[in-house]
């Protein structure tokens, strides 16, 4: 795997971009046909996975939860620089579904440090990935990234 990071030195919380491995046709043809349901965003028409545990929940999917450790190792170490003796965890995965036009709504991870998104099939220009915090939201992160 190879890591191309960049990252931005005017935000005092890193927002990084690695691309690691591709996905194999196979594993985005079980992705594909795993079960969906609708957002409950009211806001929102994407659809989710039901199982909201899906690196854990479906052996077809080990590597591609390798390939995002992995990731989220060398963001802990390389960016963050946190003690090695730490390891990061993937607390919850779940997949969502966009057609055009479609968009995730603003939400938060409150029980997570850092989160990771992967893009496992994307258009070229699909969109942007937005970063904002509620400034009641209180933590070390400042309110727009």
């Amino acid at each position: 795997m190879s890591f191309n990071s960049s990252t931005d030195g005017i935000f005092s919380t890193p927002i990084t971009t690695i691309s690691g491995e591709p996905v194999s046709k196979e594993v985005l043809d079980f992705i594909k046909n795993l079960e969906f349901i609708p957002s409950q965003k009211n806001d929102s028409t994407l659809s989710m996975t039901k199982e909201n545990q899906v690196l854990d929940a479906f052996k077809e999917l080990c590597n591609l939860k390798e390939s995002i450790l992995k990731i989220a190792d060398f963001y802990w170490r390389d960016v963050l620089s946190v003690d090695t003796s730490l390891k990061p965890v993937i607390r919850h995965s779940w997949i969502t579904r966009h057609k055009s036009g479609e968009f995730n709504p603003m939400h938060h991870h409150t029980t997570s440090l850092f989160s990771i998104t992967t893009y496992l099939q994307a258009s070229p220009n699909c969109g942007n990935l937005i970063f904002k915090k509620d400034k009641h939201h209180l933590n070390l992160f400042p309110s727009i990234i």
